[in-house]
C-alpha cells in the first residue's frame, strides 16, 4: 500500500518531471494500480485524462493503513447485499423491505443499494406523499463517490411553488457548497444541478459525505416546512382581519 504523505511537494514533483520521466512513471503507476484493482474486485481503471484525475485523489489519500481499509469495506458494503439474503422466504423478505422503510421514514431519506429493491423505493416514495416531505435519496456511484437526489414530487401541485417561492435551489446550493468543495479538492467534478423541474442532484459527492448531506437537507426542508405553515397561517390571519373590516362596514 502506498500512502503518500506529502501530497503537494509530490504533485509540484509531477509538474516540474521531464515528459519522458513522467511517462514512464505514469506506466508503472498505471500497472501497480491496475493490479490492486483487480485484487480488490473493484472496476477497472479509467484511461487517459480520467486515469489522472483518479490517479491524483489515490495520491490524495493521506489516511491511515487503516482508515483506508474502513473505506473499502465501506465501499464493498454498497455493491454486494448480504449473502443470507438469498436464502430469506417471501416473508422474510418483506418483514426485511418493511424494517428499511420504516428506518428511511424516520430518518427522512432512503439509502440505496444497487439491490434496493423497487418495493422498498416505492415504500418510501408512499410515505413521503402522506407525510408531505419531499423524497431525499443517497445512491452511491462508485467506491468513492455517491448522488444525492432530492425530488420534491410528493408535494403534489405545491411542489413548483415552494421551489420558487422559498428558494430552494438556492439554499441546497449553500448546503451543499462545503461538501462540494471536499470533492472538488480530491478532483472530483461535484456539483448540484437541476435534472428536471421538481428533481435536483447533487453528483459526485464523496460517500463518506453523502449521508450526513442527506441529514442536512433534511434539517433544510423542516426548516422551509415550517416557514411555509407560518406563511400560510399569516395569510388566513389577514384574510380573517379583512373580512372582519368588511363586516364593522355595513
Amino acid at each position: 500500500m502506498f500512502i503518500c504523505a506529502d501530497v503537494m511537494s509530490l504533485r509540484q514533483r509531477f509538474l516540474n518531471m521531464p515528459s519522458e520521466q513522467f511517462g514512464l512513471v505514469m506506466e508503472l503507476v498505471y500497472q501497480a494500480r491496475s493490479m490492486e484493482v483487480r485484487l480488490r474486485g473493484e472496476p477497472p481503471l479509467l484511461t487517459a485524462n480520467g486515469f489522472l484525475r483518479e490517479l491524483v485523489a489515490w495520491l490524495g489519500d493521506v489516511a491511515s493503513g487503516y482508515d483506508y481499509v474502513q473505506r473499502c469495506e465501506y465501499a464493498q458494503r454498497w455493491k454486494q447485499p448480504d449473502l443470507h439474503w438469498r436464502f430469506e422466504t417471501k416473508e422474510q423478505r418483506r418483514v426485511r423491505e418493511q424494517e428499511l422503510i420504516t428506518q428511511a421514514s424516520q430518518q427522512g431519506y432512503l439509502v440505496v443499494y444497487p439491490h434496493t429493491t423497487s418495493m422498498v423505493k416505492n415504500g418510501f416514495r408512499h410515505w413521503c406523499k402522506v407525510s408531505d416531505r419531499p423524497s431525499i435519496c443517497v445512491e452511491v456511484t462508485g467506491p468513492r463517490l455517491a448522488r444525492v437526489l432530492i425530488d420534491t414530487k410528493p408535494l403534489g401541485d405545491r411542489s413548483k411553488e415552494i421551489m420558487e417561492m422559498f428558494q430552494i435551489y438556492d439554499r441546497l446550493q449553500a448546503c451543499a457548497e462545503s461538501y462540494i468543495s471536499r470533492s472538488c479538492a480530491q478532483m472530483h467534478q461535484a456539483a448540484l444541478h437541476r435534472v428536471f423541474r421538481r428533481l435536483v442532484a447533487l453528483e459526485e459527492v464523496l460517500a463518506e459525505d453523502a449521508e450526513q448531506v442527506a441529514q442536512d437537507f433534511v434539517a433544510l426542508w423542516s426548516v422551509i416546512l415550517e416557514e411555509e405553515r407560518q406563511q400560510l397561517a399569516q395569510k388566513r390571519e389577514a384574510r380573517s382581519i379583512s373580512c372582519a373590516r368588511v363586516d364593522d362596514h355595513p
